[in-house]
C-alpha cells in the first residue's frame, strides 16, 4: 500500500468514527441533501448517512429503512473478495460495480423511491 492509500484509510476511519460517536440523528451539523431541497424528491443516497451511522450501531432494520440501496451496496462490495477468492474468476460483484450499470441501477432506484405507492413508497428516506 503506498502513502495514498493510507491517507484516503485514516480519513474514512475518522469519518466513520465521527459518525458513530456523532450520530446524525442527534446533532444537526451533517449537510443536507441539495437535490432534495430543491426538488423535494429523494435522491438515490438520500438517508445515506443515518444509514451508515445505523449500520455502525448495527442498527440493520433502521438502515434499511433509511436507505435500502446503501445498505445492499456495502454487504456486496464486503462479499466481493470472498467470492473472487472462491471461485477465481470474475464475479457478478465485479459486473455490478461497473460504472453504467451502476448509474442505471441508481437511476432505477431513484425513479422507485419517489412513486407515491404502495411497495415503492417503503423505500423512501425516512428523515
Amino acid at each position: 500500500m503506498n502513502r495514498k492509500h493510507w491517507i484516503v484509510g485514516a480519513l474514512l476511519g475518522i469519518a466513520l468514527l465521527c459518525l458513530l460517536v456523532y450520530p446524525p440523528e442527534t446533532y444537526p451539523y451533517y449537510p443536507t441533501c441539495l437535490f432534495h431541497k430543491i426538488s423535494g424528491w429523494d435522491c438515490p443516497l438520500c438517508g445515506g448517512t443515518r444509514c451508515v451511522s445505523a449500520l455502525l450501531r448495527a442498527h440493520w432494520l433502521e438502515a434499511l429503512d433509511q436507505n435500502a440501496f446503501v445498505v445492499i451496496f456495502l454487504f456486496l462490495m464486503l462479499l466481493m473478495p470472498v467470492f473472487r477468492r472462491l471461485f477465481r474468476k470474475p464475479t457478478l460483484g465485479e459486473f455490478l460495480f461497473r460504472p453504467l450499470f451502476l448509474l442505471m441501477v441508481l437511476a432505477l432506484f431513484m425513479l422507485l423511491r419517489n412513486l407515491p405507492y404502495w411497495p415503492f413508497s417503503i423505500l423512501a428516506s425516512q428523515s
